[in-house]
Protein backbone atom coordinates (compact mmCIF):
# COMPACT_ATOMS: atom_id res chain seq x y z
CA UNK A 1 0.00 0.00 0.00
CA UNK A 2 1.47 3.43 -0.99
CA UNK A 3 1.13 6.61 1.20
CA UNK A 4 0.81 10.12 -0.30
CA UNK A 5 2.96 11.49 2.75
CA UNK A 6 6.57 11.02 3.09
CA UNK A 7 9.12 11.03 5.73
CA UNK A 8 12.46 10.38 4.21
CA UNK A 9 14.46 10.32 7.39
CA UNK A 10 14.44 8.95 10.88
CA UNK A 11 14.20 10.45 14.20
CA UNK A 12 16.17 9.39 17.34
CA UNK A 13 14.86 8.89 21.29
CA UNK A 14 16.60 12.46 22.03
CA UNK A 15 15.20 14.08 18.97
CA UNK A 16 17.73 14.65 16.75
CA UNK A 17 16.71 13.28 13.03
CA UNK A 18 19.22 11.45 11.33
CA UNK A 19 19.14 10.34 7.13
CA UNK A 20 18.15 7.36 5.46
CA UNK A 21 21.20 4.90 4.82
CA UNK A 22 22.78 5.27 1.33
CA UNK A 23 21.67 1.93 -0.01
CA UNK A 24 18.40 2.95 0.74
CA UNK A 25 18.36 6.27 -0.52
CA UNK A 26 20.01 5.13 -3.75
CA UNK A 27 17.11 2.24 -3.85
CA UNK A 28 14.23 4.75 -3.00
CA UNK A 29 15.78 7.49 -5.96
CA UNK A 30 16.42 4.80 -8.80
CA UNK A 31 13.66 1.97 -8.13
CA UNK A 32 10.83 3.51 -6.34
CA UNK A 33 10.64 7.03 -7.26
CA UNK A 34 10.18 6.72 -10.92
CA UNK A 35 7.41 4.64 -10.15
CA UNK A 36 5.30 6.80 -7.39
CA UNK A 37 6.46 10.58 -7.48
CA UNK A 38 3.10 11.72 -9.34
CA UNK A 39 1.58 10.07 -6.82
CA UNK A 40 3.45 12.18 -3.60
CA UNK A 41 1.29 14.84 -2.22
CA UNK A 42 3.68 15.86 1.12
CA UNK A 43 7.51 14.95 1.25
CA UNK A 44 8.85 15.79 4.56
CA UNK A 45 12.77 15.89 4.22
CA UNK A 46 16.49 17.11 5.73
CA UNK A 47 19.66 18.29 4.86
CA UNK A 48 21.80 15.42 3.93
CA UNK A 49 19.36 14.07 1.31
CA UNK A 50 17.15 16.50 0.41
CA UNK A 51 18.61 18.09 -2.60
CA UNK A 52 19.06 14.21 -4.19
CA UNK A 53 15.34 13.55 -3.61
CA UNK A 54 14.03 16.86 -5.07
CA UNK A 55 16.23 16.50 -7.84
CA UNK A 56 15.64 12.29 -8.66
CA UNK A 57 11.69 13.05 -9.73
CA UNK A 58 9.29 16.13 -10.84
CA UNK A 59 6.37 15.65 -8.11
CA UNK A 60 3.46 16.95 -9.98
CA UNK A 61 0.99 17.05 -6.94
CA UNK A 62 3.63 18.23 -4.10
CA UNK A 63 1.44 19.92 -1.98
CA UNK A 64 3.73 20.09 1.39
CA UNK A 65 7.06 20.17 2.27
CA UNK A 66 8.18 19.99 5.85
CA UNK A 67 12.24 20.57 5.70
CA UNK A 68 13.99 19.79 8.87
CA UNK A 69 17.53 21.28 10.50
CA UNK A 70 18.63 23.26 6.94
CA UNK A 71 22.17 24.49 7.39
CA UNK A 72 23.45 27.97 5.36
CA UNK A 73 25.10 26.04 2.70
CA UNK A 74 22.15 23.82 1.82
CA UNK A 75 20.54 26.48 1.02
CA UNK A 76 22.92 28.50 -0.87
CA UNK A 77 22.87 25.51 -2.96
CA UNK A 78 19.53 25.16 -4.21
CA UNK A 79 18.30 26.20 -7.95
CA UNK A 80 15.38 27.90 -8.90
CA UNK A 81 11.83 25.70 -7.98
CA UNK A 82 8.76 25.92 -9.14
CA UNK A 83 6.01 24.13 -6.66
CA UNK A 84 2.84 24.62 -8.78
CA UNK A 85 0.91 22.44 -6.04
CA UNK A 86 2.20 23.50 -2.76
CA UNK A 87 -0.28 23.97 -0.10
CA UNK A 88 1.85 24.33 2.99
CA UNK A 89 5.46 25.18 4.28
CA UNK A 90 6.64 23.80 7.53
CA UNK A 91 10.13 25.09 8.22
CA UNK A 92 11.26 23.40 11.73
CA UNK A 93 14.39 23.99 12.93
CA UNK A 94 15.31 25.73 9.69
CA UNK A 95 18.31 27.97 9.28
CA UNK A 96 17.36 32.03 8.23
CA UNK A 97 19.37 31.22 5.32
CA UNK A 98 16.85 28.61 3.32
CA UNK A 99 13.87 30.45 4.58
CA UNK A 100 15.22 33.63 2.63
CA UNK A 101 16.44 31.14 -0.17
CA UNK A 102 12.48 29.50 -0.26
CA UNK A 103 11.14 32.83 -0.07
CA UNK A 104 13.08 35.16 -2.85
CA UNK A 105 11.11 34.91 -5.72
CA UNK A 106 14.51 34.56 -7.63
CA UNK A 107 14.48 30.92 -5.89
CA UNK A 108 11.32 29.82 -5.66
CA UNK A 109 8.27 30.26 -7.63
CA UNK A 110 5.27 29.61 -4.75
CA UNK A 111 2.02 29.43 -6.03
CA UNK A 112 -1.28 31.19 -4.22
CA UNK A 113 -2.50 30.46 -1.07
CA UNK A 114 0.24 28.34 -0.06
CA UNK A 115 0.48 28.34 4.19
CA UNK A 116 3.83 29.31 5.78
CA UNK A 117 4.27 28.15 8.94
CA UNK A 118 7.46 29.60 10.11
CA UNK A 119 8.78 31.23 13.79
CA UNK A 120 8.11 34.84 13.37
CA UNK A 121 11.59 35.94 14.98
CA UNK A 122 13.15 34.28 11.42
CA UNK A 123 10.54 35.52 9.27
CA UNK A 124 11.15 39.22 10.56
CA UNK A 125 14.82 38.72 10.05
CA UNK A 126 14.45 37.36 6.63
CA UNK A 127 12.25 39.99 5.12
CA UNK A 128 14.29 42.80 7.09
CA UNK A 129 11.10 43.80 9.13
CA UNK A 130 8.47 43.75 6.53
CA UNK A 131 10.29 45.61 4.44
CA UNK A 132 12.37 43.66 1.88
CA UNK A 133 10.90 43.27 -1.80
CA UNK A 134 12.65 40.64 -3.10
CA UNK A 135 10.62 38.50 -0.36
CA UNK A 136 7.53 40.11 -0.72
CA UNK A 137 6.15 38.83 -4.02
CA UNK A 138 6.19 34.76 -2.25
CA UNK A 139 5.13 35.92 0.83
CA UNK A 140 2.20 38.03 -0.75
CA UNK A 141 0.83 34.93 -2.66
CA UNK A 142 1.40 32.98 1.03
CA UNK A 143 -1.11 32.80 4.33
CA UNK A 144 0.98 32.98 7.29
CA UNK A 145 0.15 30.56 10.26
CA UNK A 146 1.57 32.43 13.46
CA UNK A 147 2.06 30.23 16.48
CA UNK A 148 4.35 32.79 18.08
CA UNK A 149 2.70 34.58 20.95
CA UNK A 150 2.82 38.36 19.29
CA UNK A 151 1.62 41.22 20.73
CA UNK A 152 1.61 43.89 17.90
CA UNK A 153 2.71 42.67 14.47
CA UNK A 154 4.97 45.60 12.74
CA UNK A 155 3.38 48.31 10.79
CA UNK A 156 4.87 46.75 7.15
CA UNK A 157 3.37 43.23 8.19
CA UNK A 158 -0.14 43.54 7.01
CA UNK A 159 1.39 44.54 3.67
CA UNK A 160 3.35 41.65 3.39
CA UNK A 161 1.30 38.54 3.17
CA UNK A 162 -2.10 37.31 1.74
CA UNK A 163 -3.46 36.52 4.80
CA UNK A 164 -2.64 35.52 8.44
CA UNK A 165 -3.63 32.97 10.67
CA UNK A 166 -3.51 33.57 14.44
CA UNK A 167 -3.10 30.22 16.42
CA UNK A 168 -3.00 30.72 19.80
CA UNK A 169 -3.30 28.40 22.51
Amino acid sequence: MFTSCLTLFGYLTNGYIYPLPKIMLDRFCLQILPEIHHKINWLDLEPLTMKHILLSANYPNLTGLGLFNIEKQTALDLLIIDYPHLKYIDFKDTHDDYVEQFLLDTKTILPYDVDIYVDYKTLKRVTHNFRRNATQINCSKATYQCFDRIVRFPKYFKDYFRDIELNMF
